[in-house]
């Protein structure tokens, strides 16, 4: 089954045909490891081939954790919430897109999934984007200046298809730092990396991700790699990412054409070289 779960800069899901001739090599690991879930795409290809005993995702994005183990736990609510939602009028969209950013913004934590559904759905280019100052700051974007409207991207098939997946399989979705994930993987295991890239947007959370946490990322890939885990991470075709994954850390990387359609720039949209390492 093609597409999303939900709209992902940077999400993987065009790129999943490239990715599973390098990861999928018809073994089966005892765990697949990822310690950047974001939108899910390489996860939910892993457990549709079966590519794991366990699944071990993680992600330090509270919202993203949450709506995951929300249709692991009651999938039937959250496709029930957002089925009603999208009947509404679009001007009642509108309002309850408002609603849900100023309600993320004052940390309310209940209907947590719900609400990053409705904002990912409803918000200018699928962007997800937080600032320290001002919380989730994307404004809504269903609706073009010249007046032009548009569905919420809402693909409930798939969100039904991950729910059966993350039931069927032994799948442990938790709210953690990545260096506590990829500090999980051992002999047999898979780990799987998909950093926010260097040089592009990288504001996810409030903290962003920087140079120094990308060196961090390579030397416990490294040691992962010691333990027996076969270690992969992607990233930017830049000379910082390959000094500081290759170089540095030995990775080889191999090139993959991706095109990009979510972005705030039209500069950041295209088909663009990005790399594969294996560290």
């Amino acid at each position: 089954m093609s597409g999303v779960m939900y709209r992902w800069a940077g999400s993987k899901n065009r790129l999943l045909p490239e990715l599973m001739t390098h990861l999928d090599k018809g073994a089966k690991y005892r765990r697949w490891v990822e310690p950047f879930l974001g939108g899910g795409s390489v996860a939910l290809e892993a457990m549709r081939r079966g590519l794991a005993q366990e699944y071990v995702l993680g992600d330090s994005l509270r919202s993203i954790v949450d709506t995951w183990q929300q249709l692991q736990r009651d999938p039937e609510w959250l496709l029930s919430e957002l089925r009603q939602f999208a009947a509404l009028p679009f001007e009642q969209q509108r309002g309850q897109f408002e609603e849900q950013r100023a309600a993320y913004d004052r940390r309310f934590r209940d209907c947590c999934a719900r609400r990053f559904m409705i904002l990912q759905a409803c918000s200018f280019n699928g962007l997800w984007r937080e600032s320290a100052k001002s919380g989730y700051n994307v404004p809504f974007g269903l609706e073009t200046k010249s007046g032009e409207r548009s569905a919420p991207h809402l693909n409930f098939e798939v969100l039904a298809e991950a729910a059966k997946f993350l039931n069927a399989n032994q799948v442990r979705v938790q709210c953690v730092d990545f260096a506590e994930t990829v500090a999980q993987a051992g002999e047999g295991d898979l780990v799987y990396a998909d950093p926010p890239y260097l040089g592009t947007h990288s504001a996810y959370s409030s903290v962003g991700f920087n140079l120094s946490k990308h060196s961090k990322l390579a030397r416990l890939l490294v040691d992962a790699k010691k333990r027996g885990a076969v270690c992969w991470v992607s990233g930017s075709d830049s000379e910082d990412t390959r000094t500081n994954y290759c170089e540095l850390w030995g990775g080889v990387p191999y090139e993959l054409s991706a095109r990009r359609s979510i972005g705030c720039k039209v500069a950041s949209r295209g088909t663009k070289t990005e790399l594969l390492i294996r560290m």
